[in-house]
């Protein structure tokens, strides 16, 4: 049953009130454009932003393919030599790098190198990672989940977007469950009830922290990464990555009101990771993210894509497969149920009341089971794409 706040939202002055996404993206971009541009002139601005649209791109990264070792002049000093492919999309392609300066010499430093065009798209997720490092703290350890923002370089056919890299593999969520398919045929649920848990704490801090909506999270986005966190199971964690869609709630936000309560309108997820509300054509915000979540969620249970369907007697959305009897079905039964239905008639803190029921579940001895199965899983993962 929808909330009372919630059916207001049905109303046409409601949809009209929310904010086109597509244009508010387009505005960002081309805004983001233009204050990295002016950027690139000024010697003392503080940032790594070089603007070379007058000259092509390397012809080493005009290639389908990138051979390792291939050393590739990046200008203002600095090069990069291509030691493998991370991850590779419809619009560009991520390489792991290795970077040295002319004006270092304690060695080259590995990193992550996004080559994309057009350049406007690596131009507004070079300001918006700048913009969560400064809202978003790293935890004691110094563990810090996303991407921080490098440098960036604008060529006439694109551009370059250096950041730091999660893995030297790119290995995912979904690596994680091709991995298990090969082994035993499905991840563990206790490894699934794990990275769960890491998802639900690090979208609780770019939401919270960051005020920043992805509006991509899907599971091919959460890198395999390390981390010395004090709950992180054997060193292992997850890094949310391709922050080509965010949007930054607090420059969106209206005077007075709260960002996590923003809503946009417009269809632009793919058609399988529509929320419920875009779905309707209502409009949508953080509902969108814990959609995503929950279909990287789904990928670990299923080793699928995941299918959503309404129920006919309660009118809430719920997953199209049934949970294995064995499984610990008040959490995920929870995790689902709230977060694909989740409406401005929700608890704000819903993921976080959710991510302290997956944490007080991993006691000390299923830390330690989980220990297990992620030493299993790395001997099989693949070292590199």
């Amino acid at each position: 049953q929808l909330s009372d706040e919630y059916s207001k939202l049905k109303s046409k002055g409601s949809l009209l009130s929310a904010i086109e996404y597509t244009m508010e993206h387009r505005k960002s971009t081309e805004t983001a454009l233009r204050s990295c541009m002016k950027a690139a002139k000024k010697s003392n601005s503080g940032f790594s932003i070089f603007d070379h649209r007058g000259k092509p791109l390397p012809k080493a990264l005009l290639r389908k393919s990138f051979p390792s070792g291939t050393n590739v002049e990046l200008l203002g000093g600095e090069s990069a030599t291509i030691i493998n492919e991370l991850g590779r999309g419809v619009y560009g392609v991520v390489l792991l790098v290795d970077v040295s300066s002319e004006e270092d010499s304690e060695g080259s430093q590995r990193r992550a190198l996004k080559i994309q065009a057009p350049i406007g798209s690596l131009a507004h997720e070079y300001s918006l990672l700048l913009e969560v490092e400064e809202r978003v703290q790293p935890d004691s350890s110094g563990f810090y989940p996303f991407p921080r923002s490098e440098a960036l370089y604008a060529f006439s056919q694109g551009g370059l977007f250096m950041m730091t890299a999660g893995s030297e593999s790119g290995m995912n969520l979904i690596d994680v469950a091709n991995t298990y398919k090969n082994i035993m045929g499905n991840v563990p649920e206790m490894i699934a009830i794990y990275y769960t848990s890491r998802m639900l704490r690090h979208l609780e801090s770019l939401h919270e922290d960051g005020k920043v909506l992805h509006c991509d999270v899907k599971p091919d986005n959460w890198v395999l990464t390390s981390s010395q966190a004090r709950n992180a199971v054997g060193g292992c964690d997850l890094m949310l990555v391709d922050f080509g869609r965010a949007v930054d709630l607090e420059k969106v936000t209206r005077q007075g009101e709260d960002p996590l309560r923003t809503l946009f309108k417009g269809s632009i997820a793919a058609e399988d990771m529509e929320c419920g509300t875009m779905r309707e054509g209502l409009p949508w915000g953080v509902d969108l993210d814990y959609f995503g979540l929950c279909a990287s969620a789904f990928m670990l249970l299923f080793g699928s894509h995941m299918e959503v369907v309404r129920d006919k007697s309660t009118g809430n959305w719920r997953l199209n497969k049934i949970l294995r009897r064995y499984w610990q079905k008040d959490l995920w039964q929870s995790l689902f149920h709230s977060l694909l239905n989740f409406d401005l008639g929700s608890e704000r803190n819903c993921l976080r009341d959710l991510r302290v029921a997956f944490d007080e579940y991993i006691d000390e001895d299923r830390s330690r089971e989980i220990a297990t199965h992620l030493n299993q899983l790395f001997t099989h993962l693949p070292k590199k794409r």
